[in-house]
């Protein structure tokens, strides 16, 4: 899980339940906290597994309820010195609930 600077609360609360739904971890992301190639889009966290991940196309759905997703394929590092079943989420600038997103719409809206 890594964050922009003002989605950081956000990051936080999803790697709390993430590690405690999941069962495991949040291992040592150093590898990719230096890389920051593609730039997630404003709003949005990037799910990014390779394909074949087990169940993250599930994951991707049942986030997209939560918040904007955007699904990658691909991950910063070489795919084949990724272990199996690694998925990174990152958070883009602006990420927000989509609760706050629709409540700020409908406000915008009126």
């Amino acid at each position: 899980m890594t964050a922009s600077e003002d989605a950081r609360g956000l990051a936080g609360l999803v790697t709390q339940f993430a590690v405690v739904g999941s069962n495991c971890p949040n291992g040592d992301l150093q590898n990719m906290r230096a890389v920051e190639r593609a730039a997630t889009m404003p709003g949005k966290a990037a799910l990014h597994a390779l394909p074949n991940t087990p169940g993250v196309e599930q994951l991707a759905d049942a986030l997209s309820n939560l918040f904007q997703i955007e699904r990658s394929y691909e991950m910063p590092v070489p795919s084949e010195s990724v272990p199996a079943n690694v998925i990174w989420l990152r958070l883009g600038t602006g990420a927000e609930w989509n609760t706050e997103l629709f409540a700020r719409q409908a406000k915008t809206a009126s």
